[in-house]
């Protein structure tokens, strides 16, 4: 498996930008990624939460505990999404105060 940061000092090397400006910017695009993954499952894990609560007659209880099973998955791998965000954006203001 290659090394990701070769391969992207690679790419960055062809297209002319600075290594740096460059990295931020992949950075940047990664925690927003992140974000936006970790939004989208605590929105899904609300909406199989709620069809959980909601009265269904043919609804057995195994099927609302796989709903509810489903959501908080749903709520880890958002968390661990965050987690990674943050600990991206982090390293990020790290680079950016080595800099100056």
């Amino acid at each position: 498996m290659p090394d990701f940061e070769k391969v992207y000092d690679r790419m960055i090397a062809r297209e002319g930008d600075s290594v740096n400006n460059k990295k931020n910017k992949i950075l940047k695009d990664k925690i927003t990624d992140y974000t936006r993954f970790g939004f989208i499952l605590l929105s899904l894990s609300a909406f199989l939460y709620i069809g959980s609560l909601l009265p269904v007659e043919d609804a057995s209880n195994a099927k609302s505990l796989i709903l509810i099973g489903t959501s908080l998955v749903a709520v880890g791998f958002a968390g661990l999404f965050y987690v990674k965000a943050v600990s991206i954006k982090k390293k990020l203001h790290q680079d950016e105060a080595n800099r100056m």
